[in-house]
Order: C-alpha cells, then structure tokens, then sequence
C-alpha cells in the first residue's frame, strides 16, 4: 500500500497508531470510571467505530474507474456498511452511558473465541479451494453450532440464505466476483 497522507503530513499508519493508542486511553480510562462494569462492551464498540473510520479513509484511495452505470464502484460496498455501522455503535454507547446495557459479563470462556478465530483462519484460507460461497455457508454453519445453537434446521437455513443473499448483492447488483475456488472451477 502506497504511503496515503491523510491528514496534511500524517501517514496512514500513523493515523491507525494513534487510533490504536486513543483505543487504550479509552479503556483505561473507562477502568477507572463508574463504567467499569462496560469497559468491554466500550471497548468493542469504539473498536468497531474506529475501524470503521480506518476502512472509510481507506476507501477513499479505490480506483474509481470502472464504475458501473448505477454509481458504484469499490468503495461503495464499504461505505454503505460504515454508514450503518458508526451510527449504530453511536446508539450503542448513548444506551450504555444512559445504563441501559447489562454490564459485562464476568470472564467468560476463551475456548469458544478460540474456536472463532480458528474457524474464522480455516475459512479464510479455504476460499481457495472451496470458493467463498461454501466457506462463509460452512463457517456461519460450525460458528453457530459452536456457540451453543443446535437447531441444526435453522442453522442450514441461515447459511444458505447468507449465500443467496450475498450472490445476489455482489455478483449480481454490484458485479464483484466473489472467489468460486478450485474446486468448482473444474465444473465452470
């Protein structure tokens, strides 16, 4: 990635360290508050909001060439979900300073983030060879199995409708190819 300056002389990744080091301040801080009891849920919220401002200045650098006749091009995708994203984390917080949230829950176990995160590597790296479509089914399929949801039903129906639904907006509406993998590719 090229050395984008955003903000007169400031690189990109010094934009993301300060972010990172705002992000601490806001949890050390909120330690020691009387909103100790949320400091995760603050946490998590910030950091999605954060991220999403990165991902928005970040989109600012796409090609615009090749925008189809309806507008859109790559950035279009991540700035409709950042526009949905920081106003919910903003509604969010409002409900936690207001102490409508539930605190924190205590610890919890780390086995399942674990697993998540194993599950989430595994079905990064298998969009190879099995394509995005039957990664993301399987994923959502095993995440869901692994935190405790056993309709296995509703867990076959939520995955094939994530699929339709994401065929249908990225190859269909916006035209982004999504990775079929090796394995299908023998059959196309």
């Amino acid at each position: 990635m090229q050395n984008t300056s955003f903000f007169g002389n400031m690189q990109w990744y010094h934009f993301i360290i300060l972010l990172v080091l705002v992000q601490i301040i806001i949890g050390l801080i909120t330690a020691k508050s009387k909103y100790r009891n949320y400091v995760g849920q603050i946490l998590v919220t910030t950091t999605v909001a954060t991220m999403s401002v990165i991902y928005y200045l970040l989109s600012t650098q796409f090609p615009t060439r090749g925008a189809t006749s309806r507008g859109s091009t790559a950035a279009t995708v991540p700035r409709l979900w950042i526009m949905l994203i920081i106003p919910t984390c903003i509604i969010f917080l409002i409900g936690i300073f207001r102490r409508k949230e539930e605190p924190d829950e205590p610890f919890g176990r780390m086995d399942i983030v674990f697993g998540t995160v194993a599950l989430l590597v595994i079905s990064i790296l298998s969009f190879e060879y099995i394509g995005y479509y039957l990664a993301s089914a399987l994923f959502l399929g095993f995440c869901m199995y692994l935190l405790g949801y056993r309709k296995l039903k509703v867990v076959g129906i939520i995955s094939v409708t994530w699929v339709i639904f994401t065929y249908f907006v990225f190859h269909r509406i916006l035209y982004v190819p999504l990775p079929v993998g090796k394995l299908f590719e023998l059959f196309i």
